[in-house]
């Protein structure tokens, strides 16, 4: 099994509590208005990896990182390597697993009835990015979205533990609310983090003030 992902980037202060390991998956179907990464649409770009070879590998480093964000792209549209690659860091460690999707928590549920998602992923940050919504909060694009922790829970006897979705009306907690910019080897600029209302803006007159003109 193989999963198409754009970039990883380690330490990530921005997008959860601790130092986390980020990877942004490549492609997405919902592909919102007003998007900050439309270069992650296309699934036929980034690069596949072996998922097996990917989560020993990341498995090994996990003593290094108190979580990871999962982003994109969409990560439920490979929702097999998703779900395969946070179920092995979940037997292998207790990493905090936290991953944005633009589906809201009622789509996942139909499209994935076997909810395995709940039972390998710690918090999830749900629904589009609604650029009429722009939220000024880091770790939150739009203020539509909901911010939503699996906890396990006890039902029945038959049905023995089973897990709980509690929406959680509170900010994620972020080590650094400020948003960067980093260039990785081939040159290449990208960000993390997400940022508040002009800032795309402010930075790119700045930019064009030093005669470099940014494209948005």
């Amino acid at each position: 099994m193989h999963w198409q992902l754009n970039r990883i980037m380690f330490p990530v202060y921005n997008l959860g509590a601790g130092r986390r390991l980020a990877i942004w998956v490549q492609g997405c179907s919902i592909r919102c208005p007003g998007c900050i990464n439309p270069e992650l649409w296309n699934q036929e770009s980034g690069k596949s990896v072996d998922v097996a070879t990917f989560s020993v590998g990341i498995s090994k480093l996990s003593a290094y990182f108190n979580g990871i964000t999962i982003t994109g792209g969409e990560p439920f549209d490979q929702y097999e390597a998703l779900i395969s690659f946070c179920s092995f860091l979940k037997m292998k460690s207790d990493t905090d697993i936290f991953v944005y999707t633009g589906y809201e928590l009622d789509k996942l549920k139909q499209k994935f009835p076997d909810q395995l998602f709940a039972q390998c992923i710690n918090r999830i940050m749900d629904g589009s990015y609604m650029i009429t919504k722009k939220e000024n909060k880091n770790a939150r694009g739009s203020s539509n979205q909901k911010l939503i922790q699996f906890e396990p829970m006890f039902s029945t006897i038959s049905t023995g533990l089973g897990m709980e979705a509690k929406y959680i009306n509170k900010d994620v907690p972020v080590t650094n609310n400020k948003w960067c910019i980093d260039v990785d080897d081939d040159h290449q600029v990208f960000m993390s983090g997400i940022p508040k209302a002009n800032d795309l803006s402010n930075l790119r007159n700045q930019l064009m003030e030093s005669g470099i003109n940014l494209k948005i």
